[in-house]
């Protein structure tokens, strides 16, 4: 059995559970038509946070006075590009003589991120709702592609001896979240206010597990509109969201029927009604993390590039060709461990003077010669003065092996700058070059 097929075999039993445990009486002919709703809303986020707009579709499928089963699918648009599409079946039921509110929810998420991949979850929810109090808690778990390679992402610097990496990916969580809120009195006897604060955590295989807290307040200053205020801190920053949603109600029982679907739409702008029966809030919206949680990650293990040798006539030691202890000299090069077919050999100054050096280099195959001259657009390593290579009238400066690559330095005042016999694929740019008896190159 492939993953997918045993993920929807585990979300159609789920629903099968939850048709099961419904009373029998539940189910009458004379069952309650619960109203539908549709509800367009907007999320606006602080900062460098997107800016989200979703449209939600509460659809009760059968009912009776104090049960009710319900599908709810969701679209959601948000300014980093993201598109999500959401899915979802629930139960909700009226225990304890109509003072409890008892609902299990199973969804599938599908989401386009910001760099165009698609992924995918599906994800089970549990619900405890009162007059005063509330409990809410969700699970997500994503399958199938889970991560993508960003480039761009990719963070690059100096090792003692190499060049290293962390890469970038983007990542889609598995985690969890739960929040509990309370009904604030007095003030919700005109206008029902909530308040919520909660818990969230998030798994990676990459990069470090995101935890968080989370605070929200609800407001209904009349039915028809739902206010909302989010913030939340994570190790990944915090974040603000103020907005909110309409709930337009409707009657899936007169479209079918043929009569007015919007015969209680007066009732949605009553003012100041405050808190109403605990049967009212049989179809509030359901609460869930509003996307698929795919951020930017970067690898917390470091992958190295290449070996390094490290020169910079600016240190006062004796040098080791390390970064914090380098050479002093060009000729002290092929005294290093790390000299060899690859590596590479940066040239560099601790200040803005281009420093000048006397003596000549000869690269192994494959060795990168780079001056720091030259700063490299993807890495963004480098950058400042070019240090000077002087032949002193006489010589070869740099001598070439196969494919070797020079860039970033000033090579002057010799017989040839650069020199290689029977030299293939060498990669010479961003280099100046001037002043020699026979050849630049």
């Amino acid at each position: 059995m492939s993953k997918r097929s045993g993920i929807g075999l585990v979300v159609s039993c789920f629903i099968l559970f939850l048709i099961s445990i419904l009373p029998f009486n539940t189910w009458q002919a004379d069952a309650k038509d619960w109203d539908a709703k549709v509800r367009p809303g907007v999320m606006v986020g602080s900062s460098d946070n997107p800016d989200d707009y979703f449209i939600d579709l509460f659809l009760p499928l059968v009912g009776g006075d104090t049960g009710l089963i319900f599908i709810n699918p969701k679209v959601r648009l948000d300014d980093d590009d993201q598109e999500e599409v959401n899915a979802g079946i629930g139960y909700r039921q009226l225990m304890f003589d109509k003072n409890l509110i008892f609902g299990l929810n199973a969804y599938h998420d599908t989401m386009e991120s910001e760099h165009s991949n698609r992924y995918n979850q599906w994800g089970l929810g549990l619900e405890i709702l009162t007059d005063w109090a509330d409990l809410r808690a969700n699970y997500y778990q994503p399958y199938g592609n889970r991560k993508d390679r960003i480039t761009e992402l990719d963070k690059y610097y100096f090792g003692p001896t190499s060049l290293m990496t962390n890469r970038g990916f983007e990542e889609a969580l598995k985690g969890a979240d739960v929040e509990i809120g309370v009904l604030i009195p007095f003030i919700s006897d005109y206008v029902e206010t909530r308040v919520y604060g909660g818990y969230y955590g998030y798994d990676s295989v990459i990069a470090n597990d995101i935890d968080g807290n989370k605070f929200r307040v609800e407001i209904n200053p009349i039915p028809f509109l739902t206010l909302n205020v989010e913030a939340k801190r994570d190790d990944m920053g915090s974040a603000t969201y103020v907005g909110g949603y309409l709930n337009i109600p409707f009657s899936m029982g007169e479209i079918f029927s043929g009569g007015n679907p919007f015969k209680n739409f007066s009732d949605a702008f009553e003012f100041g009604k405050g808190y109403g029966a605990l049967t009212e809030r049989m179809t509030v919206k359901v609460e869930r993390d509003r996307n698929i949680v795919a951020p930017d990650r970067v690898e917390k293990s470091p992958a190295k590039i290449a070996d390094m040798i490290f020169v910079n006539a600016d240190y006062a030691g004796t040098g080791l060709g390390t970064y914090t202890e380098p050479y002093s000299s060009l000729s002290s090069v092929p005294t290093s461990m790390f000299y060899d077919k690859g590596t590479w050999v940066y040239i560099f100054s601790y200040d803005d003077i281009p420093d000048t050096y006397t003596d000549s280099i000869t690269l192994l195959p494959q060795m990168v010669l780079w001056g720091q001259g030259y700063k490299d657009p993807v890495m963004q390593l480098g950058g400042g003065s070019s240090p000077i290579l002087d032949g002193a009238g006489t010589g070869n400066i740099v001598t070439l092996g196969a494919r070797n690559t020079v860039m970033g330095l000033t090579i002057q005042n010799a017989d040839s700058g650069i020199y290689g016999e029977n030299v293939t694929c060498a990669n010479i740019h961003d280099n100046t070059i001037t002043g020699h008896n026979n050849y630049g190159i």
